[in-house]
This record gives C-alpha cells, structure tokens and sequence, in this order.
C-alpha cells in the first residue's frame, strides 16, 4: 500500500480513485493506515472467505481468522474489471506505475 500512496499525485492526476479492503478490525487497520500514512480509503473487517468466494482470491486458515492473500483489481469507470490480480504468496501483486500505465493505455 505504500507504493499505492507514494503515488497518490499520479493517481490524482489521472483521476484514478484508490480504494484498499482488509480483513482486520478496525484498531488494527488503523494502525496500518497511521504507519503508513494513507490517504485513500481503507474499508476494514472483511471477511476473508467471503471476499475469497466473491472475488476468487486465496485465503490461508489462521488460529485468528482467516486472512485474505493479495487480490488486485482495476475497475473501469462502468463498473466493469478491467484488470484483475490475484497472490497466493508474497509475489504477483499489482504495482502503481503498472496500474497507472494499464488506465491510461486503456483510456488514450
């Protein structure tokens, strides 16, 4: 998500909104959101095998809950996915220069 925030100026100017989903509460969301101190809405308390069957991402069973594996998505302005990514490790993520390139080819 850092990467999404530092560049947050590219986003703006390509009038591209910037929205993250976790599956923690909200304290520990707020924590992320305070370390790395994002600007862009974060909605928190997902359910992981919910967000799992909906989307198709990878979740990992934990003795706390669930937790959801990365899952990217570019939406177009219609509603539709445009784009859409998804990890079942630390690998295999969407980048915001590859985003921001990807909307504005798609939009040129």
């Amino acid at each position: 998500m850092a990467d999404f925030q530092a560049s947050k100026a590219a986003f703006d100017a390509a009038e591209i909104d910037v929205v993250a989903a976790s599956v923690d509460p909200l304290a520990d969301a707020r924590k992320m959101i305070d370390a790395e101190r994002l600007t862009f809405a974060v909605a928190y308390g997902l359910v992981a095998t919910d967000v799992s069957r909906a989307l198709g991402g990878f979740y990992q069973p934990d003795p706390e809950g669930a937790y959801l594996q990365p899952v990217g998505i570019v939406i177009d302005p219609s509603g539709t996915v445009a784009v859409s990514m998804y990890s079942s490790a630390s690998i295999g993520r969407l980048f915001a220069k590859d985003v921001i390139a990807f909307v504005r080819d798609k939009h040129a």
